[in-house]
């Protein structure tokens, strides 16, 4: 992908952020070294060498995971599609793999809104997978060896019963973005659409149950419906948000892409492989559509998780350019202009020492009519307080105390004058000041991206350098302002504040010092650099990156922009020491990093009228392209920051030869896909393990041809036929065993095509009651009542089980017949009796 040169370019400017979970992050792009992959993967995404996987959070047990957040995202990929017609873009990932909408940990996508500067153009955010655990239906309905029908179909119904819940977190999303960066002014949403997970394979079937008896699902279309579910409940929700009026957040659904996916979902079955997929099926990463094999899929194998089953370079593609076609047919595009338009972030650090008494009062109108000028002059400006005195245990007064922030980043201009007013000035014990503490105190507050950031440090006394306790010195405060991206420092002294290191400090980051003695002379000259600060070129580099040693790592400077002009030069400091080693006439530039380090990298822009600005990202450098210390690494040869272990030997799975991962399904468990179930699957369960002849036996087999006639035989002879139940692919019946059936062991075979299975019944004789009253008469033992008896009572019948197996019936039992001659004998006897015992009565 060809980009246009920014210097060259006058399309207007764009601060674009993404915030979500993993689908906006970047799992599945990354993870693997891109190799002969480079040049093509740079083609599709206009990104060269991007590194590896970068952040980290605290999930919701507390513990700190990887954030996986890729610079081959859609997010980033977009801002590559916005760059070719001439949009400069100013763009940042706060994305978390895992995150729900509310969790509890400090990554939810709640909570990532935190991080969006105020002043955003456009958020654009995937939110909802994780709350239904899509994960888990993944892995239950899919995977091989880990999916299990019951708990799939449970997982649906679950995901099913839980959008409602969803939507109505995605609205309170939408309201704290709102309140975030459309408060008193207009911004833009983007909710993306979440791709189907699977093929429409409705001929995807998996069973339970042994050999292919017990509950069937059909996981593809189940799985597919719930994602069509899902798309039409967000994008009802986006349509009722938008027709409600007086909302100053304007919400796009984004989802043509979905359309785009048709046919490039993953294949359910383990059994095939889609070859043009944009999801990652298993065990890859990186997928992406390669023209040198006539567009078929490549990707790199990936034995991490959470690469699989996600959008792949090429899926990301897509989405991105969804993204940005949705963002050139609004009116979000902003040109650049000075000073209103530019965002800036100002911290006030001032000596509050006993020595600034004199000076205070014109401290305070003059911080107050500064900020009032900035706040007028810029569309977004926030303003910081921080004051400063000494170290009690190092010269200062015992109530001194070395840094104090009287207010954090607020735009409350008001808010930040009252914290002004109620500055005390006391103390401060010997001459020199905790100057770089105040310094260091501003630096730790919630600077924005994308903003141009200033420090204007306040005070009469020089510092202390280096700090007795801290230890900072001016080499290190200036070391962390470039980190910052760069925050730069002017100075305005009512003394001899910068005849020191806080003089070295404003020079080295930018700034300029003003000594005046008269305060009242600092508002014109400070509003006056503040002017000029707005005016000179905007730098931003994207980032942050990893990278292994040795590796190449691509940087790109092209958000950047001049406010008059054209930016004419880009100067590169790879090392983070604050010199240049390389200068190029455009925004890119690749560099190999040949030993490990961990700190910033900055580019210098230049304009045409020799204006300056700089810009630094933070960059890593470690041996196997992770930040995971090596003693406590669980692979230190390759790259996994989720230090992944599944079989939990101690080895993570990216470098376990053995990872542990079942290769074979549970039993039970399997799958039926074209219809047509795995040969050898199959099997049949009868009613009941013996039958008399010509009796009925009822039967169920399991997993046979969709929409397929099964045929029942009888030691090979065809006795009936049945449908195969489009339900769970089942056969259910009964049949009757022939008469003439000889008594001994028989096969019942249940076949529908090349699909077979049988299983054996014992045929027992039956009798009828004359041949019963003849055997009795022979039979000498006492009859037994008590053993098993089935009676056909339409024919007389009556069978006796054939407990041995050997086709003869039992010569005792419930079916002996007792002779009608004895009975009628029994009879006279009574009568004789009873006879008898009247005469007896009688003398």
């Amino acid at each position: 992908m060809a980009v246009a040169n920014a210097a060259e370019a006058d399309g207007g400017v764009l601060h674009m952020y993404v915030i979500g979970d993993s689908y906006t992050a970047g799992n599945g792009t990354n993870g693997e070294s891109f190799g002969d992959y480079s040049d093509r993967i740079e083609e599709i995404t206009g990104v060269s060498s991007p590194g590896g996987y970068t952040g980290k959070y605290t999930n919701e047990n507390g513990d700190e995971v990887s954030s996986r957040r890729s610079m081959l995202n859609y997010g980033r990929q977009a801002k590559s599609i916005l760059e070719q017609t001439g949009v400069h873009v100013v763009y940042s990932n706060y994305a978390n793999s895992g995150s729900t909408i509310k969790g509890s940990g400090d990554g939810s996508i709640i909570n990532q809104v935190d991080d969006i500067p105020e002043d955003a153009d456009v958020v654009a955010f995937t939110a909802g997978g994780n709350d239904v655990k899509f994960a888990d239906i993944v892995t239950e309905c899919f995977v091989v060896g880990m999916r299990d029908t019951e708990s799939c179909k449970a997982r649906v119904e679950d995901a099913n019963a839980g959008l409602d819940g969803v939507i109505s977190n995605t609205r309170e999303l939408l309201e704290k973005i709102e309140d975030h960066i459309a408060s008193g002014r207009t911004a833009d949403a983007m909710l993306m659409a979440y791709p189907l997970l699977s093929l429409d394979r409705p001929d995807y079937v998996t069973k339970a149950g042994a050999l292919g008896l017990g509950e069937a699902y059909p996981a593809a279309t189940k799985v597919r419906e719930l994602g069509l579910k899902a798309i039409d409940m967000q994008r009802k929700l986006v349509d009722q948000w938008n027709s409600e009026g007086g909302h100053t957040l304007r919400v796009h659904y984004v989802d043509a892409h979905v359309d785009s996916f048709a046919g490039k979902e993953p294949d359910p079955s383990v059994l095939s492989q889609n070859d043009y997929r944009w999801i990652n099926e298993f065990k890859e990463t990186m997928g992406f559509s390669d023209r040198d094999n006539d567009g078929k899929t490549s990707a790199r194998f990936s034995l991490t998780m959470d690469n699989w089953y996600h959008p792949n370079i090429s899926g990301h593609h897509s989405m991105a350019q969804a993204l940005a076609d949705e963002i050139l047919a609004s009116d979000i595009i902003k040109r650049p202009s000075a000073p209103a338009g530019n965002p800036v972030d100002i911290a006030f650090v001032i000596d509050a020492t006993g020595s600034m008494s004199d000076d205070i009062s014109q401290v305070r109108e003059n911080v107050r009519l500064i900020a009032d000028s900035v706040a007028e002059s810029s569309s977004s400006a926030r303003f910081a307080l921080v004051t400063y005195k000494d170290d009690p245990d190092n010269g200062g007064d015992y109530d001194d105390y070395t840094s104090h922030v009287e207010t954090a980043f607020t735009d409350d201009v008001t808010a930040m004058e009252s914290a002004l007013d109620a500055i005390q000035v006391t103390g401060g014990g010997d001459y020199e000041e905790t100057t770089y503490s105040g310094m260091e105190a501003a630096f730790g507050l919630d600077w924005r991206d994308g903003v141009r950031k200033i420090t204007i440090a306040l005070g009469d006394a020089p510092a202390k350098d280096p700090e007795p306790a801290s230890g900072y010195t001016w080499e290190s405060v200036a070391k962390h302002s470039y980190e910052l991206d760069p925050v730069v420092v002017y100075a305005v002294d009512s003394g001899e504040m910068t005849s020191g290191g806080i003089g070295k400090l404003v020079e080295a980051t930018g700034g300029e010092s003003y000594s005046i003695y008269d305060s009242s002379e600092a508002v014109d000259a400070i509003v006056s650099a503040i002017d000029d600060a707005m005016s000179r070129p905007f730098a931003w580099l994207d980032g942050p990156y990893i990278t292994a040693v040795g590796d190449t790592l691509g940087f790109d400077a092209s958000g950047s922009y001049a406010i008059d002009g054209n930016i004419v030069s880009y100067e590169w400091d790879f090392d983070g020491d604050g010199v240049y080693d390389q200068t190029t006439s455009g925004p890119r530039v690749e560099h190999v990093f040949e030993e490990a380090m961990s700190g910033p990298v900055g580019v210098r822009v230049t304009d045409e009228n020799g204006q300056t600005a700089t810009a630094t990202t933070m960059v890593d450098v470690t041996s196997d392209g992770d930040t995971v210390d090596d003693a406590i690494d669980n692979c230190p040869t390759a790259a996994n920051d989720d230090q992944a272990d599944y079989d939990g030997d101690g080895i993570g799975d990216v470098c376990d030869s053995e990872p542990g991962y079942p290769e074979t399904d549970k039993e039970g468990v399997g799958e039926i896909v074209n219809g047509t179930p795995e040969p050898g699957m199959q099997s049949v369960i009868l009613d009941s393990d013996t039958v008399p002849q010509g009796g009925n036996l009822g039967f169920r087999a399991g997993w046979f041809q969709y929409g397929g006639e099964a045929s029942v035989s009888f030691d090979g002879t065809s006795v009936d036929s049945f449908p195969v139940s489009a339900d769970d692919l089942g056969v259910y019946g009964s049949f009757t065993v022939p008469m003439d059936a000889v008594p001994g062991r028989h096969t019942v075979t249940v076949s529908c095509g090349n699909l077979t299975a049988s299983a054996d019944v014992t045929v027992i004789a039956v009798q009828s009651s004359n041949e019963g009253a003849s055997s009795s008469q022979n039979d000498q033992s006492t009859p037994d009542v008590s053993s098993d008896e089935d009676t056909d009572t339409n024919g007389g019948i009556t069978a006796s089980r054939d407990e041995d197996d050997d086709g003869a019936l039992p010569t005792s039992g419930a079916d002996v017949v007792i002779p009608v001659f004895l009975t009628v004998a029994l009879l006279a006897v009574a009568v004789l009796l009873l006879v008898l015992s009247r005469r007896r009565t009688q003398r």
